[in-house]
């Protein structure tokens, strides 16, 4: 009786090779996935750094707000009607220089005013270049708020919209009573 012929089995070598073989397929992806975690990870300073930048306008921004806010509270003081003379007024980009210069001769509210807002639009076009600034100003009781208490010559809300050139398609606004 012949015995079947039983094929040889696959020396060493061919062994290593089907091991090599099986390994290549995860190697790629591990290569793929090392190599989406660099993209990332050299992506992530550039990232963090326009937001830090946005985050810093932002500051910039509120602060430039709270001081035209004092600015406000100090002309409404002195006496100025800032519903009729702030009604609506674009303060960035900056207007131009005062007629007066209110520091040597003695000026009214008003010309304080144009004189304040001016030093102002200066100081937050330095702040935020580019920036877009808006101002409108109400009287109180048109919005619906109670009268100004006693000793208060003008009463009014004003609103506030800032523009910034580093934050497309965003802007902030303040509504504050002056």
């Amino acid at each position: 009786m012949k015995s079947a012929a039983v094929p040889p089995l696959p020396g060493p070598s061919c062994r290593r090779r089907a091991a090599r073989a099986a390994g290549l397929p995860d190697a790629l992806m591990a290569c793929a996935v090392l190599g989406l975690g660099v993209v990332a990870w050299l992506r992530l300073p550039a990232l963090t750094a326009a937001e830090a930048a946005a985050a810093r306008q932002q500051q910039q921004a509120a602060q430039a707000a709270e001081n035209l806010a004092q600015w406000l509270y100090a002309l409404r003081t002195s006496g100025l009607d800032l519903s009729r003379h702030a009604a609506r007024r674009s303060l960035l980009p900056v207007p131009g220089e005062p007629r007066i210069d209110c520091r040597r001769q003695a000026c009214s509210a008003a010309e304080l005013a144009e004189e304040a807002w001016s030093q102002w639009a200066r100081a937050t076009a330095a702040q935020l270049p580019g920036a877009r600034a808006d101002l409108h100003c109400r009287a109180a009781h048109d919005r619906g708020l109670p009268p100004a208490p006693p000793g208060i010559v003008a009463d009014a809300v004003c609103r506030l919209r800032l523009d910034l050139p580093q934050v497309p398609d965003a802007h902030w606004i303040w509504q504050f009573r002056a």
